[in-house]
């Protein structure tokens, strides 16, 4: 039996940790305005 995994994305900036996130909550709804301003390139 494998373990659980535990999965989190994490978005940096200039180095730093902005925001910790499950990838459905940091796909859904990021709480920091640089992952929001990435979200919207992308989409």
């Amino acid at each position: 039996m494998q373990p659980d995994a535990l999965v989190v994305i994490l978005m940096m900036d200039e180095g730093k940790v902005i925001e910790e996130a499950p990838p459905d909550t940091f796909f859904s709804s990021p709480s920091h305005e640089r992952t929001k301003r990435v979200h919207a390139l992308v989409e």
